[in-house]
């Protein structure tokens, strides 16, 4: 499997009824054996690196919101509360410019606690 296959092409408007989701579900399914190839074989870094493929993929991404927002009847599960709809919830999983990260301040214990001036 090529990388162009998995990841994201685009952060345009996705159409959720014209997402083939038969190549969707084959491309997670290879990168799961890969993932479970490499765990058996001890290749620790190969193991992660899958993981960070298919974490970040579009299929990935697709087959998440999608198990995410089918509620099977199962009121234990997590589910989105009330999506207007799969493609709003899949554009929220796309970084958004506005938010800015922030530094986490430790402290070695006591003293005075940093804070940074919010921006």
């Amino acid at each position: 499997m090529r990388a162009e296959n998995a990841c994201a092409p685009f952060h345009g408007k996705v159409d959720w009824n014209a997402i083939d989701w038969r190549t969707v579900n084959r491309n997670v399914r290879q990168l799961q054996v890969r993932i479970v190839k490499a765990t058996q074989e001890g290749q620790w870094g190969k193991v992660k690196a899958l993981q960070h493929l298919l974490t970040h993929s579009y299929s990935g991404k697709c087959i998440a919101v999608r198990r995410v927002t089918e509620n099977r009847g199962n009121s234990q599960s997590l589910s989105v509360v009330n999506p207007r709809s799969e493609e709003d919830v899949f554009e929220r999983l796309e970084p958004d410019e506005v938010k800015i990260s922030r530094p986490v301040l430790r402290g070695g214990g006591g003293g005075d606690v940093a804070s940074l001036p919010d921006p």
